[in-house]
C-alpha cells in the first residue's frame, strides 16, 4: 500500500471501526510480560496484517505489538534494511480494558531502517494526525469519515513550572519523578505525543518499546518536538544501534533508554538518579 494521506486515512479508520465494536464489551488476558491484551488487539492486528502484507505472497512487512515476539532473530535483522510498517494495534491497553476513552491505533512506517511515515488515531475521540511530504494533517473525524482536516501547526503551551509533564507507568513504577509542575500519568503513549503538538503537554518520557513510538517520532520531527534521550542526546531516526539494539536477543525492540519528548521554547533537562528524575529549568 502507497502511504498517501487517504489511504492511510481509511485504513486508520477502518482499524478504529473493529476497535470500537470491541470497547467496553471485552475481557483481557494477562502476557507473559504480565501486561494486558484484549479481543481488539488482536483483531486489528490481524486487520492491518491483512491489508499491508503484499496478496498472494508469504513475505510478511508487517511487525505489530501481539505478534512481535514470534518472530525469529534473522526476520528481526533483516527488518531494519528494508521498508516494514509497525503498528501498536491498541496504544492503551489498560485504559482500554477498563473502559477509559484514552486509547489510541499507532501505525509507522520504517523505510530502509528509517521511521520516515506515521499516522496515530484516537477512535473515541475522533482525532486522526498522519504524515504526509513535510507535513503532518490533523483529521477531525464524525460519522465514521473525515469531516475537516487541517495542516499542524505546533503550539508551545505552558512554561515550565505551568505546563504538564506526561510519563509513562514503568518510569513511575522505577523513578520518582521531580518537578514542582503538574504530573500526568495516563497508561497510554500516543495520546500525550501527540497532545504535546498542540501544546498541552511541556514535555514527555518514555520507557517503552519501538512500536509505542513509531507512528508518533515521524510526526513531532515534522512539527519541531525535541527528542532525545534523557540524558539530552538528540535521537536521529535511525532504528537499530540507536533507538533499539538488535543485540538485545530477549526483548530487542526495546527503546534502548528513556526516550523524551519536549518542547523546543522551554530549556530544560532531566537528572536521572538511581531511583529519581529530576526537571532542571531556569525559573
Amino acid at each position: 500500500m502507497d502511504w498517501t494521506r487517504s489511504n492511510i486515512s481509511a485504513l486508520m479508520l477502518e482499524a478504529g471501526e473493529i476497535a470500537l465494536s470491541f470497547f467496553r464489551n471485552t475481557g483481557a488476558e494477562l502476557k507473559p510480560d504480565a501486561s494486558l491484551v484484549t479481543q481488539a488487539d488482536k483483531q486489528v492486528e490481524a486487520f492491518f496484517k491483512s491489508k499491508l502484507n503484499p496478496p498472494n505472497s508469504s513475505e510478511d512487512i508487517v511487525l505489530g505489538e501481539e505478534t512481535a515476539h514470534d518472530k525469529g532473530p534473522k526476520w528481526l535483522e533483516d527488518a531494519v534494511h528494508k521498508d516494514v510498517f509497525i503498528i501498536d494495534p491498541i496504544d492503551g491497553t489498560a485504559n482500554y480494558a477498563n473502559g477509559h476513552e484514552i486509547w489510541g491505533i499507532s501505525l509507522g512506517y520504517m523505510q530502509n531502517g528509517r521511521l520516515s511515515e506515521g499516522a496515530i488515531y484516537l477512535p473515541c475521540l475522533k482525532e486522526m494526525w498522519i504524515s504526509e511530504d513535510a507535513h503532518v494533517f490533523y483529521q477531525s473525524i464524525a460519522g465514521g469519515r473525515v469531516a475537516s482536516e487541517h495542516i499542524v501547526s505546533r503550539t508551545p503551551g505552558l512554561p515550565p513550572g505551568k505546563g504538564m509533564i506526561s510519563f509513562t507507568q514503568e518510569i513511575n513504577l522505577n523513578h520518582t519523578v521531580c518537578y514542582s509542575g503538574p504530573k500526568h500519568i495516563i497508561c497510554c503513549a500516543v495520546y500525550p505525543l501527540v497532545k504535546l503538538m498542540q501544546g498541552r503537554y511541556l514535555g514527555c518520557m518514555l520507557d517503552l518499546n519501538l512500536w509505542d513510538i513509531a507512528a508518533a517520532l515521524p510526526l513531532l520531527r515534522r512539527t519541531g518536538i525535541e527528542i532525545s534521550w534523557i540524558d539530552g542526546k538528540i535521537i536521529s531516526d535511525r532504528v537499530d544501534g540507536e533507538l533499539i539494539s538488535l543485540q538485545n536477543q530477549k526483548t530487542p525492540w526495546k527503546l534502548a533508554d528513556i526516550l523524551c519528548a519536549k518542547q523546543p521554547e522551554y530549556p530544560f533537562s532531566f537528572d536521572r538518579g538511581e531511583k529519581t528524575i529530576k526537571l532542571n529549568y531556569a525559573g
